[in-house]
C-alpha cells in the first residue's frame, strides 16, 4: 500500500475562467460545458427532422462550429456594445 499523495490536486471551479490565453475571461468551465451540451441537444433535435445531418462528418463539424463560433459571436456582440 502506497502513502497518500501529499500534493493537492488541481481542482478548478465551474465559475472560474478557463485560463487559456486566447479565451475571453467570461468563458468559464461551466459555460464551456453548457456549450457542448447545447451543441449536442441541437444536433439531435435538428437530426430528428433532417436525417442527412446524422453522419460522421457533419456531427463533429456541428460540435466544433457551436463550441468555436458561439463564444466568438458572443464576444463580438459584447465588443459592439462597448464604447
Amino acid at each position: 500500500m502506497s502513502p497518500p499523495d501529499p500534493t493537492p490536486h488541481d481542482r478548478r471551479s465551474w465559475s472560474e475562467p478557463t485560463g487559456r490565453s486566447d479565451d475571453p475571461r467570461w468563458l468559464t468551465h461551466g459555460l464551456e460545458l453548457g456549450l457542448y451540451l447545447l451543441a449536442g441537444i441541437t444536433y439531435v433535435g435538428f437530426g430528428m427532422y433532417h436525417k442527412f445531418v446524422l453522419n460522421w462528418i457533419i456531427g463533429p463539424a456541428w460540435l466544433i462550429v457551436w463550441v468555436w463560433l458561439a463564444p466568438a459571436a458572443i464576444e463580438a456582440l459584447r465588443r459592439r456594445g462597448q464604447p
